[in-house]
């Protein structure tokens, strides 16, 4: 029978295996979409595979996360004297990370809302797309604003859980920047696909065109720095742990 204390560490590894393999199979199903017949079955069906495996990714590499913090409590001093690499950085780490949020949300922005309106409909200025679409009714500026309002609040949290970790003595440097990289990635993708699609959506119903992306390069700049921050934070906060020095019992005065 397995010890209560080996519980965890089998937890970790199952969580391990499981986040890489679900990767793994969400990436090729993801890969797999565009080759499939444009709204057909089969490519739906992809992407709800690819999102499926991605939830499980995002599950287990939690679960894999809790139980790396999942430590005796310990004072400061401990916790400091037994951290195996560089400390995270605290309030630095955490405003660089809304520095690189808010160029974010501005490029998705700037991508979504100009540079998507113009590709679609280029003999058009953008005031006479919006006025367009508004005639429709395919844009709600209220639908915009509770899409960055809930990416926002994902960051805050993101945030916030970062400053919380930041005296246990797992929570390395890597490991600081994988979560701030992951959570950020996360929040952007967010409002990513939510203004993508509603974008995308009433572009397509007002102007009898495909949903797809007209504005290449920005399309390609925006990929590009998802997938890095994806990346980075797979690395820095999934990688295994290395093995921490078992604290000494505290000496009676």
């Amino acid at each position: 029978m397995m010890k209560e204390s080996e519980l965890p560490a089998s937890i970790n590894r199952i969580a391990w295996r499981t986040a890489f393999i679900s990767l793994t199979v969400a990436l090729l199903f993801f890969i797999a979409a565009p080759l499939l017949p444009a709204s057909s079955l089969q490519q739906k069906l992809a992407l709800m595979a690819s999102a499926g495996f991605g939830l499980l990714f995002i599950v287990a590499g939690v679960l894999y996360f809790i139980t790396e913090l999942k430590q005796p409590t310990r004072s400061i001093e401990q916790v400091r004297a037994n951290r195996i690499s560089s400390p995270p950085l605290g309030w630095r780490g955490l405003a660089l990370t809304g520095v690189i949020w808010l160029l974010g949300m501005g490029l998705l922005a700037a991508f979504d809302f100009y540079w998507s309106p113009l590709a679609a409909a280029p003999h058009l200025s953008l005031q006479e797309i919006y006025a367009q679409m508004k005639l429709a009714q395919e844009f709600s500026l209220k639908a915009v604003i509770t899409a960055g309002s809930i990416a926002l609040l994902i960051q805050l949290g993101v945030g916030t859980l970062h400053l919380l970790w930041c005296e246990v003595a797992s929570y390395t440097g890597t490991r600081a920047i994988g979560w701030l990289a992951l959570g950020t990635w996360f929040s952007l993708t967010v409002a990513w696909l939510a203004w993508g699609f509603h974008m995308g959506m009433g572009l397509a119903d007002t102007f009898a065109i495909s949903g797809g992306d007209y504005a290449v390069a920005p399309s390609i700049l925006v990929s590009v720095i998802m997938t890095a921050l994806f990346l980075t934070g797979i690395y820095g906060l999934l990688r295994p742990a290395p093995r921490h020095p078992a604290l000494s019992a505290p000496q009676e005065a």
